[in-house]
């Protein structure tokens, strides 16, 4: 009903979900209404020009005239944005006003005849993501390689350390990667901290004496040369107490070493990190060709298509995460010995002699010495020198020093942020916005961070939702409850859960505790046991196979299965929890997995994949120990409290918990974004009028931020806990974003500012 002819339907969607929807739409608006599918493609590695501006602009008008859809992501309509802003700044070496001109009339245009449809609208808005684009000379980080060896250090003092802490505190506080038999004699255990355990505090504080402790007493790599003096404002500062200017008068060497190690340790960078799980929140990129730096995960498995972390020791210290859990690969090793070669002999000898240095001297007998390496013998690579040195914390390091680090390990001066809020944007932001945006979802969770742009209007006939969703999963049928004991969660889910329980025929991975298997791994894994069954389902990217009994792979939709799956099992990874749907047979039972921090909204999307829930399908739970732990201590899971939902109870108390911490926690992302909102419109609405050069010339200015760089700046600061409200009312004073003059954009700001004032009047952030 909205293609008319008035207006440009665009629909946006998950990226996970774009391929199925893609074809979906098209087989059912193109083969039944006949109504043309067009992406909307845009990125930035993709050149722009006038040409293509104008064939962009051709495409949306003829959507508008033939009254056809256009699909996208999200990701792709703010590239769109960001790159006509672009095109109009002189830091940039594609500068073309020409272009940004000509571009800008299709973002006019869509702003103004839009019709805006966003499916899985809380997902989309949700103030977790935004897009950068980084501008200017990309330079070094301050203090380059030294900063590098603090990261190393750390993650050295804590293969060091490892043992005694996981003796000292429990596996609820800390988790380990791998049991302490099975890792290299020379590697990482892969150490994380358990956010919700009771001594978390303790345990963070043993890892922080722990590695200043190895610095000062020289057991690192990292020296410091001090005086009485000096040692004790390089401690004070390093500890957090006083600022950052106590080490002014300090060695340059030292400086940096004492405000990074301040900021990784007093303002929490580490702690960060090591709440993160790797190959859920963190990892390397798979298909980003000669990307080498550890990137944000969208789930298991699922790095965020050209995303990268945007503070730089969280980017630097996962980067040294990732490879010293994954160790490097053949490709990668070879390129360490051959860099180790151009470095000259006597470099070479000494630099292998510390490399050998720990390993077992019987395993190496014959190449204990550099002279005894060839690379160039493929057999003598493969079986002798990779299994040795792939997990070696010290080729790593200078696989990373060397060939990595000096190349992508860079900061730039400027940045053009684009983020959820302009997905959304409404005649409340200007004349400019007229387009009419709706969002669909089965949960609204988010509806406090939604912006002041969209309002949440439940229709009448769907208001009862929540209660049903409640109802139909708070039933006596979905009370089993199970938790994992071993960190090998997939081979104790698929020996001990699935091995035991034939009668499950789905498992919704919404947890991530599959890891040590592929998602097509596991299916095969899992056909081995159910030899009742001729098929199952899995997702492979965003398309959905079907692996038999006999080993053939096909599509789903060709396959016999997508009609009748009563004799196919089916796995959902956590991405594909949220919004894909099969017709599973009337008494289906699925094993969901329980996660860290799953929040409600998640869990009862991954829940109602179960279309029938309540009505012949039902769930059995399973958790991680660390979920095991928190439900014990913190939600009652084993106490009598009902006598049939006891453990279901539990369980949904405890997401509800979570959503609340992910609300606060989102709190200081959505109010810079809103502000970043909001300074992108006034300086439109202020220099968009006849798009000429000096007026886009002046909305890049605008738009453009500074990015913090210096060392002092970052972490140089006091850090300790402040009330929301007064961070919010810092953040969106309007006399600092417009001036003095009281405008319609201000009075948004003011509405958000009293928004928080309401909601948060007693909640404290961390912040500097």
């Amino acid at each position: 009903r909205a293609a008319r002819g008035d207006s440009v339907v665009r629909a946006t969607v998950l990226s996970s979900l774009y391929t199925t929807n893609y074809n979906d739409w098209q087989y059912k608006l193109g083969g039944l209404l006949n109504r043309r599918i067009y992406p909307l493609l845009c990125r930035r590695d993709l050149a722009m020009n006038v040409e293509r501006a104008k064939i962009m602009l051709k495409i949306c008008r003829r959507v508008q005239r033939e009254k056809n859809i256009i699909v996208t992501v999200p990701e792709h309509r703010l590239s769109l944005e960001n790159k006509a802003i672009e095109l109009a700044s002189d830091l940039t070496m594609a500068c073309d006003f020409k272009a940004s001109k000509k571009l800008h009339e299709v973002v006019k245009f869509l702003w103004q005849y839009g019709r805006e449809f966003l499916d899985e609208s809380d997902e989309i808005l949700s103030p977790k993501y935004q897009l950068i684009y980084t501008l200017g000379a990309p330079c070094n980080m301050e203090g380059v390689q030294v900063r590098w060896e603090i990261h190393a250090t750390i993650y050295e003092s804590l293969a060091r350390h490892s043992s005694s802490l996981s003796k000292s505190f429990s596996s609820d506080v800390i988790e380990l990667g791998k049991s302490l038999s099975d890792v290299h004699e020379n590697g990482y255990i892969g150490l994380r901290l358990l956010e919700d355990s009771k001594k978390c505090e303790e345990a963070y504080d043993a890892i922080k004496k722990c590695i200043v402790d190895d610095i000062l007493n020289g057991q690192s790599k990292l020296k410091v040369i001090l005086n009485k003096e000096q040692r004790k404002k390089w401690q004070r500062c390093v500890m957090g107490n006083g600022i950052g200017n106590d080490v002014k008068d300090l060695p340059f060497h030292e400086q940096i070493i004492a405000l990074c190690l301040r900021g990784m340790l007093e303002h929490n960078v580490l702690k960060t990190v090591l709440f993160k799980r790797w190959r859920v929140n963190y990892g390397n990129h798979p298909t980003r060709k000669g990307y080498k730096m550890a990137v944000p995960y969208r789930a298991k498995d699922v790095a965020a298509e050209r995303t990268e972390f945007g503070h730089p020791d969280v980017a630097l210290s996962l980067t040294f995460a990732h490879y010293y859990q994954a160790g490097l690969n053949k490709m990668e090793l070879r390129h360490a010995f051959e860099k180790l070669k151009n470095k000259g002999n006597s470099y070479a000898k000494a630099q292998y002699s510390s490399w050998v240095g720990s390993e077992n001297v019987k395993v190496m007998e014959g190449f204990t010495s550099y002279e005894g390496v060839n690379i160039n013998d493929k057999a003598f690579f493969e079986e002798k020198l990779y299994p040795i040195f792939r997990n070696n914390m010290q080729v790593i390091r200078f696989w990373l020093f060397e060939l990595v680090l000096p190349i992508q390990a860079k900061q730039f001066p400027k940045k053009l942020l684009s983020t959820a809020p302009e997905l959304c944007r409404s005649s409340k932001l200007g004349k400019l916005w007229t387009a009419v945006t709706t969002g669909f979802s089965g949960t609204d969770d988010l509806s406090l961070l939604l912006p002041p742009t969209i309002v949440q209007e439940n229709l009448d006939s769907l208001k009862k939702t929540n209660g049903i969703q409640l109802k139909n999963l708070l039933r006596e049928e979905n009370n089993d409850y199970s938790n994992l004991l071993n960190e090998d969660t997939t081979k104790e889910l698929l020996e001990r859960i699935l091995f035991k329980s034939p009668h499950i025929n789905v498992v919704l991975d919404v947890g991530a505790l599959v890891l040590h298997k592929s998602n097509r791994g596991f299916v095969e894994s899992w056909l081995s046991i159910r030899k009742d069954m001729d098929a199952a389902a899995f997702f492979e990217d965003s398309k959905v196979f079907v692996l038999t009994q006999g080993g053939t792979l096909l599509n789903f939709d060709e396959s016999p299965h997508s009609h009748n799956m009563s004799k196919c099992l089916l796995y959902l990874d956590e991405i594909h929890t949220r919004g894909s749907d099969f017709r599973l047979p009337s008494n289906s039972r699925a094993i969901l997995t329980l996660g860290k921090g799953l929040q409600k909204d998640k869990f009862i999307q991954a829940c109602m994949r179960m279309r029938q829930l309540g009505h012949g399908h039902s769930l059995s739970f399973v958790a991680s120990h660390e979920v095991n732990c928190v439900l014990e201590n913190d939600f009652g899971l084993h106490q009598s409290r009902h006598k049939d939902l006891g453990h279901v109870l539990a369980i949904l108390e405890w997401t509800i918990s979570n959503s609340v911490k992910s609300l606060c926690s989102l709190m200081p992302y959505f109010v810079d974004q809103m502000r970043s909102t909001l300074v992108k419109a006034n300086a439109y609405n202020n220099f968009f009028i006849d798009s000429n050069d000096i007026s886009l010339g002046s909305i890049a200015k605008s738009c453009i931020m500074d990015e913090i760089l210096e060392l002092q700046h970052l972490y140089g600061q006091d850090y300790g806990d402040e009330f929301l409200f007064n961070i919010v009312d810092h953040r969106l004073n309007g006399r600092s974003l417009f001036g003095n003059s009281r405008t319609q954009l201000q009075e948004l700001a003011n509405s958000l500012r009293e928004r928080f004032r309401r909601l948060a009047h007693n909640i404290k952030q961390p912040c500097n």
